[in-house]
């Protein structure tokens, strides 16, 4: 094994008839956990997998003394096939393969075989900024996103029963989070769950402490029937959003519901298409800071068409800001659809005596 081959290798042990991922040893920065590992289902991520907060030296000694398994999920010599956990794990250490943990950790995919995450799983992963997961996860461990400040991205699967454990993962993190969802009959929906935190206020006359809670971010992540996710209750709570969260986050959170519009009633659509249509320019700002041609042309001729005072007014604000950030493609677009759809002026007659 040379320094240049690209490898994911997973530590494991055996649990009945199926694996638990002890570690992760690559140079990248993102864990694609196989679901299959040796010829075994791979079921459980153990406590500590992906924290730097684990006893190497123990997980040496497991692997040296036939406790633990190393297998791999990516690219591999074919001699590797006759060599021993803990041979491997030593060809590893010699090509400085390291394990993918803590800060090192950006990204983590997990297959729909993985029924449980262990405690403190991802305990000061800070960097880690998306997570996909399936609804066949069915226990999250105590504190597995503690220390995990910068998750900012989430991508969930069910099946048609729409149950998932999002709501548990939603408890442990406070920050801003979108969420990508889908089930197995390919409905979508783009959400978006605001931040929240709470501060303890003592209130001098009473002699009590009170815990007061700021952002809208709590009551979106109570939006749920056990398991399963209630859209209407979410989308009940959007004047809650309007008037304690910023505005590029109501940006995001009006254009995930209409452009992946699913379980959205009549009353809830027209609330978000009448924050579209009285905020032009932040959507043009958005939209143009993403360099997000599919955008431009939904707000142009989606849910803004026949509204032409909010387009016209898209694009104003669309020129300028493409225009500063160099946007040609932009710019084309807002100039051809000013040549097709645009009112030409009216011509003021003047008549003289």
């Amino acid at each position: 094994m040379d320094g240049s081959e690209e490898i994911q290798a997973f530590a494991y042990e055996r649990k009945g008839n199926s694996a638990v991922i002890r570690r992760c040893f690559s140079r990248d920065t993102k864990a694609t956990v196989p679901g299959m590992i040796d010829g075994l289902p791979v079921t459980e991520l153990a406590p500590y997998a992906f924290s730097a907060h684990m006893d190497q030296q123990q997980l040496e000694q497991e692997l040296a003394a036939g406790r633990l398994q190393l297998g791999r999920s990516m690219l591999v010599p074919e001699e590797d096939e006759v060599l021993t956990s803990h041979q491997r794990y030593q060809r590893l250490r010699q090509a400085q393969i390291p394990a993918l943990c803590g800060e090192q950790l950006e990204e983590l995919e997990l297959p729909g075989s993985i029924v449980r995450v262990g405690r403190y799983c991802l305990y000061n992963c800070d960097h880690l900024r998306k997570l996909t997961f399936t609804g066949q996860l069915a226990d999250w461990g105590t504190g597995v996103f503690t220390g995990c400040h910068h998750i900012c991205e989430v991508v969930l699967t069910t099946d048609a029963s729409g149950t998932s454990t999002l709501k548990d993962m939603l408890d442990e993190v406070h920050e801003a989070l979108h969420v990508r969802w889908n089930d197995t009959s390919q409905q979508i929906a783009e959400l978006m769950y605001p931040e929240f935190y709470e501060e303890g206020v003592e209130n001098t006359p009473a002699r009590i402490l009170e815990t007061h809670v700021h952002g809208s971010g709590m009551r979106y992540r109570n939006c749920f029937e056990g398991r399963r996710m209630d859209f209407t209750q979410y989308d009940r709570l959007f004047p809650y959003a309007v008037a304690q969260e910023p505005e590029r986050l109501l940006v995001r959170l009006v254009c995930g519901r209409l452009r992946f519009p699913h379980a959205l009633g009549r009353q809830a659509r027209e609330q978000y298409e009448t924050y579209l249509r009285e905020n032009p320019q932040l959507f043009a700002a958005y939209f143009t800071e993403l360099r997000d041609m599919d955008g431009i042309r939904w707000y142009c001729e989606g849910p803004g068409l026949g509204h032409e005072p909010a387009v016209l007014a898209f694009l104003d604000a669309l020129t300028e800001r493409a225009g500063r950030a160099g946007f040609a493609e932009a710019l084309g677009y807002a100039m051809e659809y000013r040549h097709v759809h645009g009112k030409k002026p009216e011509v003021k007659r003047r008549f003289e005596l």
